[in-house]
């Protein structure tokens, strides 16, 4: 089987003409037949065969390229001097009879061999094999279980990049997807300045999700922000990264964002037997410890990726309330016999400008603005709920929900929406809204209302201050943390005589209104560039 990672590249391999060209136009049957849609659609089925044969054309046969990955990881296990004319058989001798003794040695043999991560089964049951055979018994076994782990990762003529001592970063998400949410805008921020600064090295994932390879040029813009598309717009420079597997030894593996569920069994194996130091960002553990409030594959899925932060040295929160979770899972893994990471905290930056949004222009009665994807966790109805009992004692004022839309099923925050319209209530719902909509709503509103039940972090609360707007907020978790710095009014949110309560005091008290915009200028900056040279410093520090 062929990914389709690597089906994109056999098609270019090919150099079929395009539908625009030429050929598209020309009286011959065959080229006619090439312009066709079926033609188009199916390429990727014969581009297999041709990236096939381009990656034997380079490594020869299928042996040449083991043993090309075999003496690319020598050096690393017998020491720099190999002798290149020894024979395979003699060569693969040496390797496992200096890895034997250690977890992290066979790892890297073994990775090496198939040009790709063992996932966590595959490697127990090589090392157990080998360690109750003898030395003579064991290359005919190793080879064996290489021969296996090849039949499920297609990479036998894959040719290896050995990386050792550097700093490498997963960033498969933002540099493939152009996707844009939280996560990925911490990301952006954070990669793209330890990009410019440092020496390191960005890396993503195999079509097949076996083992992480080097950008592509158009990769590398996207993380940094200056190119994104919604498409996996693959090209021909994307042949020499897909050919070659990076395997990093003694390095340390900074993990900025949550694995996926492609290449979470490989990962997890690196970070289990590697040996390499693996670093994490912790952004949050709702699906694990609130999963009523997400999709029960959205659990699923983050219990795997805990799996993977059982393994990982230490994860780097973005909150202390983060923090507190991922200790408390910490601290259940001694039941496993297992210590977990280390977890530091390096709170977000709360950098946002709003430079170019026009000063905001009157208006005849205060906007009250909800920011929040419509969802049950984000706690709107709450947020309805206490406007409806202003306006029934007078007060006016519009409220405005802003975000984008949840799951198909919550259908809550509409229906309240329509009821409190029905009863001539000044309240509007946006789903599709830009982010300089969003940047000068933030500008024009009275007050900002985020009373989330759970948040890793609360970006909203940090837009909104940082347009001088104060905050009614959560004063639960990391809402709680931001508001103690000032600019903000704490509620219990599930009371919803409270959120009224600080809503009327915004609304009707100038005192206190003043008191808080005054507050919002004491708040101390908390720069990008303040949190990525924070990041950079806990994901690089040498191991205790």
């Amino acid at each position: 089987m062929t990914f389709p990672h690597d089906l994109f590249l056999a098609r270019q391999l090919t150099r079929e003409p395009s539908p625009s060209s030429a050929a598209a136009s020309s009286d011959d049957p065959v080229d006619q037949l090439k312009s066709t849609l079926s033609w188009r659609v199916t390429a990727p089925l014969r581009g297999g065969k041709a990236l096939a044969s381009e990656l034997r054309r380079r490594s020869g046969s299928r042996v040449d390229a083991l043993r090309s990955r075999l003496l690319a990881v020598a050096p690393a296990l017998i020491g720099p001097e190999v002798d290149p004319s020894t024979k395979t058989r003699d060569l693969l001798r040496a390797l496992i009879d200096s890895a034997i003794d250690d977890e992290d040695r066979i790892w890297l043999l073994f990775a090496g061999a198939v040009g790709a991560y063992p996932d966590a089964d595959e490697f127990i049951a090589l090392r157990r094999h080998l360690r109750r055979l003898s030395p003579a018994q064991r290359p005919k076994a190793f080879l064996a279980h290489t021969v296996e782990v090849l039949s499920r990762t297609h990479t036998h003529y894959r040719e290896v990049d050995l990386r050792v001592g550097e700093t490498v970063v997963d960033v498969d998400f933002c540099a493939t997807v152009g996707f844009t949410s939280g996560v990925q805008r911490v990301v952006r921020e954070t990669v793209g300045r330890w990009h410019e600064r440092h020496s390191v090295t960005l890396l993503a994932w195999d079509g097949g999700g076996s083992a992480m390879r080097v950008l592509a040029p158009n990769e590398e813009a996207r993380v940094s922000g200056a190119y994104r598309l919604r498409e996996r717009d693959f090209d021909m420079r994307h042949a020499e990264s897909v050919m070659r597997t990076v395997i990093p030894w003694r390095c340390n593996v900074v993990l900025p964002e949550v694995a996926r569920e492609r290449y979470s069994r490989s990962l997890i194996s690196l970070a289990r037997f590697s040996g390499n130091r693996v670093r994490a960002i912790g952004y949050d553990m709702i699906p694990a410890v609130d999963g009523f409030f997400v999709d029960p594959a959205q659990s699923q899925s983050f219990a795997r990726y805990l799996t993977l932060v059982k393994h990982v040295d230490e994860v780097v929160a973005i909150s202390e309330a983060v923090a507190e979770e991922f200790r408390g899972f910490v601290d259940a893994l001694t039941a496993q016999g297992v210590t977990g990471p280390t977890v530091s905290v390096v709170p977000l930056s709360e950098e946002v400008s709003f430079d170019d949004v026009d000063a905001p222009k009157p208006i005849e009665v205060p906007l009250v603005l909800a920011v929040g994807s419509h969802e049950i966790r984000k706690n709107q109805i709450a947020v309805a709920d206490a406007a409806e009992r202003l306006w029934r004692d007078g007060l006016r004022f519009s409220l405005l929900f802003a975000g984008g839309p949840g799951p198909e099923w919550y259908t809550d925050l509409d229906d309240r929406v329509t009821e409190l319209v029905l009863d001539g209530r000044s309240v509007a719902v946006v789903q599709s809204i830009s982010d300089e909509e969003m940047r000068r709503a933030y500008r024009t509103a009275h007050v900002q209302v985020f009373v989330s039940l759970h948040e890793g972090f609360g970006l909203p609360v940090v837009e909104a201050l940082a347009a001088g707007t104060p905050v009614i907020t959560s004063r639960r978790g990391s809402m709680g943390e931001m508001a103690r710095a000032g600019g903000c009014i704490a509620v219990d949110p599930e009371d919803v005589g409270e959120i009224a309560e600080a809503l009327r005091r915004v609304l009707t008290d100038d005192a206190e209104y003043g008191r808080l915009v005054a507050e919002i200028g004491e708040r101390p900056s908390r720069t990008w560039d303040d949190y990525a040279d924070a990041v950079w410093a806990r994901m690089t520090e040498v191991s205790r």
